[in-house]
């Protein structure tokens, strides 16, 4: 049997990309034959479609997904050597914006938005709004520059559960008194200020994170609610919608 070697790899990148618009004829009989196993072909196979649609992947997006550590290991070689295989080891948020059409202004989808926070937040962001021709996807659909805080304060799209924390309290802060956060647990403990009824409340970018039980729940993006007419799963606030009666 043949051990993968980044020689035998290059070859078999290149012959999946030239053999794109035919793959249902495509002649992998040499690597076949050199003891290379479908597993392995398919493996890279489905690596390399990932991330020519989506270059920005990483390696625990691939392990979220199904991809072992040991595949990423032993079959593409580790997941930087990979990358620098397709020629994307270098891949940022500039590059994906050459690739799209600002002229009536770009919406970042939020999974992007998180991987790329540096970079935007750096080059593309003006205190703590986004440059005017970009916003940023939540869920629903809507597209935001900032979140807006009660009509007199602005602040960032939080790409944190830590940075959702503080906006939740900032926006339950008309009707609540803070009182903690844990910074681990993402929990968040407030204060009624008529009632002085001590409400928990766990704050996560995604709502599939959510895990605690606590009192109320919020989430930046909805990411398991099923389609329309099957049951909730779990209950939850969206941040763009606090506060909420």
């Amino acid at each position: 049997m043949t051990r993968l070697n980044n020689h035998y790899r290059t070859q078999l990148i290149n012959t999946l990309r030239n053999g794109a618009s035919y793959r249902d004829t495509l002649d992998l009989s040499y690597f076949l034959h050199l003891g290379i196993t479908q597993a392995e072909i398919g493996t890279i196979d489905y690596v390399c479609d990932q991330l020519n649609h989506c270059p920005w992947l990483e390696e625990t997006d691939f392990i979220n997904k199904g991809v072992s550590p040991w595949q990423c290991k032993n079959i593409l070689g580790g997941f930087k050597n990979f990358k620098e295989l397709l020629g994307i080891e270098d891949y940022s948020f500039s590059d994906w914006l050459e690739q799209q059409d600002m002229s009536n202004g770009l919406a970042i989808p939020y999974f992007l938005y998180q991987k790329f926070t540096t970079e935007i937040r750096q080059d593309f962001m003006e205190d703590m709004r986004l440059q005017q021709n970009l916003k940023v996807v939540l869920s629903k659909n809507l597209q935001y520059q900032y979140i807006d805080v009660h009509n007199v304060a602005e602040c960032i799209i939080p790409a944190s559960d830590i940075e959702a924390a503080v906006v939740t309290i900032l926006l339950y802060s008309l009707t609540h008194q803070y009182k903690s956060l844990d910074t681990k647990k993402s929990v968040v403990v407030m204060e009624d200020k008529v009632t002085k009824q001590i409400v928990s409340i766990e704050v996560k970018c995604l709502a599939s994170k959510l895990c605690e039980r606590t009192d109320l729940s919020v989430c930046v993006i909805d990411d398991i609610t099923p389609k329309i007419g099957m049951p909730k799963l779990r209950n939850f606030d969206l941040l763009q919608d606090l506060p909420v009666d």
